[in-house]
């Protein structure tokens, strides 16, 4: 099989193959569902190289093509974006020929595949993030629906907390109304809880990590920050702290 490079666009149940020989040449294009995308990579030559974008799976991918004796090369999406012949054409067999020629590229950019490990210390960064965002909303919505009632609020969400606590409207708004002002406040209440305990977690997952306690050292890093950065970084050469802050460095500018 004279299969050197494979660009591949992932997706949840159909994936396409783009396939180049050792010349960079394509030979062919494949398209697999799920269960025969995993058979065919089993068949693929040690070291054949798999180019993806860092899109969702990409990281389960990547270490399975490992696992199988392949080279995965993950690479972030606007990285490839400009390697689409057609700006206004995409498709699953634009994808991933964009793909392989951006992995062909010099000069191209890799992520690491993150493992297991990272990945499931990155999740409640994931969750926390999604939680803190619902929660911001739904105090926006119900500032603008309490207004409609004339009810204005200082800004800030202290002041309408205040507020829903103190129950100082329970006379002037109807029972219905009412209601729905409990049902917010329950809300809020378990969103409110959901942040805690990824909080506590994080907070205790980066505690004795050495690296996490570096990025802590810096101006303006608390604990939370600390673990995604380190999270992200993964395993470095703890022996090589220049390394590491290097490392520590680059992933706090993306954040």
């Amino acid at each position: 099989m004279d299969t050197t490079t494979v660009g591949v666009d992932l997706a949840k149940n159909v994936f396409v193959a783009c396939v180049a020989d050792c010349a960079g040449r394509i030979v062919s294009r494949q398209e697999f569902n799920r269960v025969g995308f995993l058979a065919w990579l089993g068949i693929l030559p040690a070291g054949t190289v798999i180019g993806m974008e860092a899109c969702g799976s990409a990281h389960h991918w990547g270490r399975t093509t490992q696992r199988l004796g392949l080279e995965a090369r993950l690479m972030a999406a606007e990285f490839v974006r400009p390697y689409r012949k057609r700006q206004s054409v995409k498709n699953d067999r634009a994808d991933a020929e964009a793909t392989l020629v951006a992995l062909l590229s010099p000069g191209m950019r890799f992520i690491p595949v993150k493992t297991e490990a990272q990945q499931q210390r990155l999740a409640w960064h994931s969750l926390r993030v999604g939680w803190v965002e619902e929660r911001t909303a739904l105090l926006n919505r119900i500032r603008g629906l309490l207004a409609e009632f004339g009810l204005i609020v200082d800004p800030g969400p202290k002041h309408l907390r205040a507020l829903l606590a103190g129950r100082e409207f329970d006379t002037t708004l109807s029972p219905a109304l009412r209601g729905l002002i409990q049902s917010v406040r329950d809300q809020l209440d378990g969103l409110d809880t959901r942040i805690g305990e990824c909080d506590q977690q994080i907070t205790a997952q980066q505690a004795t990590d050495p690296l996490a306690k570096r990025a802590r050292d810096l101006p303006g890093v608390g604990p939370i920050t600390a673990d995604a950065v380190t999270a992200s970084v993964g395993v470095t050469d703890r022996h090589n702290r220049a390394t590491d802050d290097r490392h520590i460095g680059a992933s706090l500018n993306r954040l």
